[in-house]
């Protein structure tokens, strides 16, 4: 969304679903979370080759050669992490990331 010119308002949801014990939820989540899985799974994939590709690259390098540049790991869901990695995640990631907590009380202890 822009506001002005040089202003820029990301897209920001939040969800969540309450229910008493045993009363679906997992399921639910689980639905949305395993649609996700392959997309992770293959990024990771792409990741591991190019550090592969970088290594090589950087092993090869004589001293005063422009270094490789080191490839990033493109995420869709992170789950428990600190504050400080998810900024750094979030920095990899521009086009943004989902933020999956098993447990409500899991959104007051970032």
């Amino acid at each position: 969304m822009i506001h002005k010119r040089g202003w820029y308002e990301p897209s920001i949801l939040w969800a969540a679903i309450i229910g008493r014990p045993s009363s679906g939820k997992t399921p639910a989540i689980d639905t949305i979370m395993d649609s996700l899985k392959p997309i992770e799974k293959d990024e990771i994939e792409q990741f591991d080759a190019a550090l592969k590709t970088y290594q090589a690259e950087k092993e090869s390098c004589k001293k005063g050669d422009p270094q490789p540049e080191k490839p990033v790991c493109k995420r869709t869901v992170i789950g428990d992490t600190t504050t400080e990695a998810l900024c750094l995640r979030l920095k990899e990631n521009p086009q943004g990331l989902l933020l999956y907590r098993d447990e409500l009380a899991g959104w007051w202890v970032i």
